[in-house]
């Protein structure tokens, strides 16, 4: 894969930054448009904040690092999942696939959503132990 250059991986984390505080932002006030619990939405945007460390690294040639940071961005995204999969309360979703979107209801969206956390967070793991191996662990 080839390696952004610093202005690449900078404005790509800017971007992620810009989605981040944006996210933050409107979780902190406890917007009710989020439709996620205020801590979900944290757990993203912290998501955001270390992908975007993650690029500025990739970008500036610290690779050590790299595998730890999205261990922790998956974790984000896992936990993004596992609430809508799991949490208490009614879900739906909508679906496009080729054609005009669809409403699912709360069973199909907690299947799809939780075994994709669940898958995630298993991808998790395995950066985080690519991360330790590669500390020398």
């Amino acid at each position: 894969m080839q390696r952004p250059s610093l202005r690449q991986g900078v404005g790509a984390a800017a971007a992620l930054c810009g989605m981040g505080a944006l996210l933050l932002y409107h979780a902190v006030r406890e917007d009710p448009r989020l439709n996620v619990p205020p801590l979900v939405a944290m757990a993203l945007a912290v998501g955001l904040f270390l992908a975007a460390a993650a690029v500025v690294a990739r970008a500036t040639h610290r690779d050590r690092v790299i595998p730890g940071l999205v261990a922790l961005v998956l974790v984000s995204f896992a936990i993004t999942g596992a609430w809508i999969g799991f949490g208490p309360g009614e879900r739906s979703c909508s679906a496009t696939i080729g054609g005009p979107s669809s409403r699912r209801g709360g069973t199909e969206c907690r299947v799809v959503f939780g075994s994709g956390s669940l898958v995630t967070a298993a991808m998790a793991l395995w950066a985080a132990r690519q991360w330790w191996r590669e500390r020398g662990g």
